[in-house]
């Protein structure tokens, strides 16, 4: 039998959401416990009855079932819009054990105090004439800021139940989801804004002939600045080589690790990034890859033509 390892899963966006809820009624009694929360990015929920919490990442908190085959997953994502609604209910969606579920009808609306959203159902044939069924809301706040920005998607799945009990399993969760300000991690932000970090690395880049590459961040008190030379694609921030990218950047708790906030200029949104501070102070890992602290600080102002060289 083929069980889905979080079949329920509710990925928070950030959006700005209540309680009260038309387009479909659902009560929380029965489905949803004690209060729950997703550290500092201002998202606060009831979470769900009988599934056992199991570890997520930054941005994300996951409940499943004993057996494994139903579960929620609570995840933060900055990208979504009230523009982007409809492009977050796509005809099919892949659950985290390979299923693919196709959509059952149009997506419908939504409406929450304060917000507004579309809902979906899905379902999947599997073997032995069994059934895969999903439910997904996708939510967002009225009004979105550079400080408080992203919306709500909530993708319910089970292989033991039936579409209505997973479309209330969602509604309930939906309707117990409050926002409030995103609160910027303090501690987090000294331990970065120091100025200049720096990683080398093997170069990747076509005729490199064996050269080293190296990414460079700048981060002080709401500035950022990055440049790579000699890494081709495989960067931290996306960039051609010798790029210069600037932008303004802020630091998050995250669940259970801290997230950076980086804002490029011309991007319309933020973008999170999870990294991992060592305890000797000059040193932090950002996907996979350790940055050291260098002697320029904050006082030297952005580094354009320190780098240039």
């Amino acid at each position: 039998m083929r069980h889905l390892g979080l079949a329920w899963t509710l990925a928070v966006l950030i959006c700005g959401c209540s309680s009260q809820q038309n387009g479909g009624s659902a009560s929380n009694e029965g489905w949803t416990g004690g209060a729950s929360d997703l550290s500092g990015l201002g998202v606060q929920f009831a979470a769900p009855m009988d599934l056992e919490s199991r570890s997520g990442t930054a941005t994300s908190m996951v409940w499943v079932s004993a057996k494994n085959d139903e579960g929620l997953t609570v995840h933060y994502d900055a990208s979504l819009t009230s523009d982007a609604l409809s492009a977050a209910l796509p005809d099919s969606v892949a659950l985290e054990d390979g299923t693919k579920v196709t959509a059952t009808g149009v997506a419908t609306p939504l409406v929450l105090k304060e917000i507004t959203g579309l809902q979906r159902a899905y379902s999947a044939d599997l073997d032995g004439g069994r059934k895969a069924y999903s439910h997904l809301a996708v939510l967002t706040r009225q009004t979105q800021d550079n400080a408080t920005f992203g919306g709500v998607r909530i993708l319910g799945s089970t292989f033991i139940g039936n579409i209505e009990t997973v479309k209330q399993r969602v509604l309930a969760v939906a309707t117990s989801i409050k926002f409030s300000g995103m609160v910027p991690d303090v501690a987090v932000r000294r331990y970065l804004a120091v100025g200049e970090w720096s990683f080398a690395g093997p170069s990747s880049s076509a005729g490199s002939n064996g050269g080293v590459g190296r990414e460079l961040l700048w981060l002080c008190t709401g500035r950022f600045a990055y440049k790579q030379t000699g890494f081709g694609g495989d960067t931290v921030i996306k960039a051609d080589d010798g790029q210069l990218k600037m932008g303004t950047w802020e630091a998050y708790s995250g669940v259970g690790q801290p997230l950076l906030s980086i804002k490029l200029e011309g991007d319309e949104v933020p973008k999170l990034y999870p990294v991992s501070l060592q305890t000797d102070g000059d040193t932090f890992t950002w996907s996979g890859k350790s940055f050291l602290r260098t002697d320029r600080g904050c006082e030297l102002g952005l580094p354009t033509k320190l780098w240039a060289e």
